[in-house]
């Protein structure tokens, strides 16, 4: 699955979606931190915080193919920032690591 970001009015969204980003009030004040799952309940607060859209993540199903070309994609981004560093041994494991954190929730 694949979390695409979508805005949304307070009174569309359902229980459980999660946050996109952080929720803030007029004022600067943190209301609802970024990927959090929203509750009835929260929905009604910001609801009466006057809040009227926030971002969330929409989860989308991809097809096997779809993954396989995203995991590529990202795969070839990664090679090209790390070109010439092939015999480095840290720079290696870092590549991989920066694979599987781009790719954890694909």
């Amino acid at each position: 699955m694949k979390g695409e970001l979508k805005q949304m009015a307070i009174a569309e969204i359902e229980v459980g979606a999660k946050v996109a980003t952080n929720v803030l009030d007029s004022s600067g004040n943190l209301l609802v931190p970024e990927g959090t799952e929203l509750s009835e309940k929260m929905l009604q607060i910001l609801d009466r915080r006057g809040i009227e859209t926030i971002e969330v993540r929409a989860e989308v199903e991809l097809t096997e193919e779809e993954r396989q070309q995203l995991l590529g994609e990202i795969q070839e981004r990664l090679d090209h920032q790390f070109r010439g560093t092939e015999s480095s041994a840290s720079s290696i494991e870092f590549k991989e690591m920066l694979f599987r954190y781009h790719t954890r929730e694909i």
